[in-house]
């Protein structure tokens, strides 16, 4: 007498459905096995034919009881770039933009991605093997070809190869960033972050999103352009001593607008050094320093000449350069050198304070005002040993206050005034503007 209950452990060799598939032959088995006692000749049958199917589907009806694999299904492979489907010969693919492969219902098993010279483009498969991502941008005005091919429960499927075009520039737009993670590896507190462009940006918003900025600990920050051409990045208050900040520019490739697109993606890092701040008081003629709270220095001083031309304006500087002499020229600033007030010299010991040439520097024709009377073109004068002080004492990015001069607050947007631009102004952002 044939047993009432047959085990079966049929399953397809590599499926993943297999388990659903074996539940379902086991169904169709025991049921004939308890009616009709023919197990093993149900077994034979329903195995045969589930080890033979080619189909997308598997389905059984014995007695009215229904195994069903509907949901088994061929994978599908689509290829995506800008989050839109690539078709074969497009022309207008962003070098910049990520290159996805999926295949729905399955999983990728080999995506290559190679270049007209047979190079081969990296990237990476998902966890979950269903996506391929490009990892490395391609290059400007180039010809590649995706192949790929995906498994699923319901077989196999290869990607008909699609050919595309990268997208060729009208120019490309280089740019620098500040601080220089070779030169200026510590900063002062008053440091923003820099890039300056050598090409007007058109698509502003664009650029501004493509810059990624980084601090530990985090700090919330935000953007202000100062120009067309160059952008700034600075948190509320000044930097705590210590702060390390990352900085990534990812431009290349993305179209900055007008066909212009960038040259190349640069880093830097900077570290935030310890806080020493100057305060140039008007009213007493001197310089007081601070570190870390604590005056360490107090220098007397000239400033700007009460003048509308000459006097120096309030607000806080950043430190930029220190440079051993420079030659001071009054007709870069408008100022003829051979007309009233004109000017040009080489100066010695300098440290800039501004954009609009504002320095710390050392004057010998001042020394007997220094510390009482105001009679410079707008800088801030210093006697030898003070002034030689400073340019070894300083960070690109410490702060200069200068308060009480009858002048007007620097301009936020000189390039070394942005703390003179208020938080509400500078958050609220003008990549639109």
């Amino acid at each position: 007498m044939l047993a009432t209950r047959l085990p079966v452990m049929y399953q397809v060799a590599g499926a993943p459905g297999g388990d659903f598939m074996e539940r379902a032959v086991r169904f169709v088995v025991n049921h004939r096995a308890r009616q009709a006692g023919l197990a093993l000749a149900v077994f034979a049958v329903v195995g045969a034919a589930a080890a033979c199917s080619s189909t997308n589907s598997y389905s059984s009806n014995i007695d009215g009881q229904a195994a069903s694999l509907d949901s088994v299904v061929g994978p599908d492979v689509t290829v995506s770039a800008q989050g839109k489907a690539l078709a074969s010969g497009a022309d207008d693919v962003q070098p910049g933009t990520p290159l996805v492969v999926n295949a729905d219902a399955g999983r990728l098993t080999n995506v290559q991605v190679t270049s007209g010279s047979g190079g081969h483009v990296k990237g990476a498969y998902s966890n979950n093997g269903k996506t391929w991502t490009s990892s490395e941008p391609f290059g400007y005005g180039k010809e590649y070809t995706v192949n790929a091919q995906a498994s699923g429960v319901g077989g196999s499927a290869s990607l008909k190869p699609i050919n595309f075009t990268t997208t060729e520039p009208n120019g490309v737009i280089d740019a620098s960033l500040l601080p220089d993670r070779q030169a200026d590896p510590v900063v002062g507190i008053a440091q923003p972050v820099v890039i300056k462009f050598d090409t007007p940006i058109p698509n502003k918003t664009l650029a501004q999103s493509l810059i990624h900025i980084t601090t530990n600990p985090p700090v919330e920050g935000a953007f202000y352009w100062l120009s067309d051409s160059e952008v700034h990045w600075r948190p509320q208050n000044f930097w705590a001593p210590g702060t390390k900040v990352h900085v990534d520019l990812k431009t290349y490739g993305h179209d900055l607008g007008g066909g212009y697109y960038g040259a190349e993606d640069q880093s830097t890092d900077f570290t935030i050094g310890r806080s020493l701040i100057f305060t140039a008081d008007d009213d007493t003629h001197t310089i007081t320093v601070a570190e870390n709270g604590k005056v360490i220095r107090t220098m007397p001083t000239s400033m700007g000449e009460h003048t509308s031309s000459n006097v120096t304006p309030n607000g806080t500087y950043i430190i930029g350069n220190r440079q051993d002499s420079i030659v001071m020229d009054s007709s870069t600033y408008g100022r003829p050198v051979d007309g009233p007030g004109g000017y040009k010299e080489t100066v010695y010991h300098d440290t800039q304070m501004s954009y609009s040439g504002i320095y710390m520097h050392y004057a010998p024709w001042s020394i007997g005002s220094q510390g009482s009377e105001d009679v410079s073109n707008g800088c801030l004068n210093l006697n030898y040993d003070n002034s030689t002080w400073v340019q070894h004492n300083t960070l690109r990015g410490d702060p200069v206050i200068v308060k009480n001069t009858p002048g007007p607050i620097l301009p936020g947007n000189d390039g070394l005034g942005d703390w003179n631009t208020p938080w509400n102004v500078w958050k609220a952002g003008n990549a639109n503007s």
